[in-house]
């Protein structure tokens, strides 16, 4: 197993797999790297810790006997706890953002990170997913992986205002998009807005056609951002 994630995660002259995080399995370091159904399910429903069950939303079977993952996947969601209080769930992913946004800002490699960063990609994420774990016992039905469909399933059920779930919609599929024209540009896992100004102008060709108008990049990003970031707290953070 562990040669196999060696064999996906290694990059190479033609790039990688996927990336294999096996401290992210029940137990972390100090648990087997497969574990049974049993011993899994008796995890989620004794041990695991919040971020842990945040992170089940997004489980999604990609190999093997997919019938029997996906019956797993829906059993482990089923066990969502419903004794959480929204200052418990609002609390540990504000503490999770807060390393991430932290380290960033200590990093070296300062910029602007449009995953990472404060009203980046992942600032719509966690403020879908703390949603979904606050009303998941009134309302079954929001527990998706899909960003954008859970953004639509929290509209549906007044969670959301329907002008909060558009907008955050067109910030989630535009800052992907300019995400996979970084990475693609450099052709390695980055998140970060260059900073040279002809690679982002080079950028904003592709992301906007070269008949687009002159309105910086930087500008509209950080406009964006910034606007995420205010739905994330207003909706999210502050609600406690």
């Amino acid at each position: 197993m562990e040669a196999l994630c060696r064999d996906l995660s290694n990059h190479t002259t033609e790039g990688y797999v996927y990336r294999v995080d096996l401290r992210l399995r029940p137990y972390g370091r100090s648990g087997p790297i497969v574990i049974s159904k049993p011993a899994l399910l008796k995890y989620y429903r004794e041990s695991a810790a919040l971020w842990e069950h945040q992170a089940l939303l997004r489980l999604t079977p990609v190999a093997g006997d997919l019938e029997e993952g996906c019956a797993i996947a829906e059993e482990l969601k089923s066990m969502m706890p419903c004794t959480w209080d929204r200052t418990e769930v609002v609390n540990s992913i504000d503490t999770l953002r807060s390393k991430t946004v932290l380290a960033l800002k200590r990093s070296v490699l300062q910029g602007l990170d449009v995953k990472n960063g404060e009203g980046g990609l992942r600032d719509i994420e966690f403020l879908v997913q703390g949603l979904q774990l606050i009303h998941c016992c009134s309302h079954p039905g929001l527990l998706t992986g899909n960003t954008m469909d859970g953004l639509f399933r929290l509209g549906e059920h007044s969670i959301l205002p329907a002008s909060v779930v558009d907008h955050l919609t067109e910030s989630y599929l535009y800052l992907r998009r300019v995400e996979h024209f970084i990475q693609i540009y450099d052709d390695r896992q980055t998140h970060m807005l260059p900073r040279d100004p002809r690679e982002r102008k080079a950028l904003h060709k592709r992301l906007e056609g070269d008949n687009s108008d002159s309105e910086d990049l930087l500008e509209k990003i950080e406009r964006m951002m910034a606007s995420v970031r205010k739905a994330y707290e207003t909706y999210l953070i502050n609600t406690v």
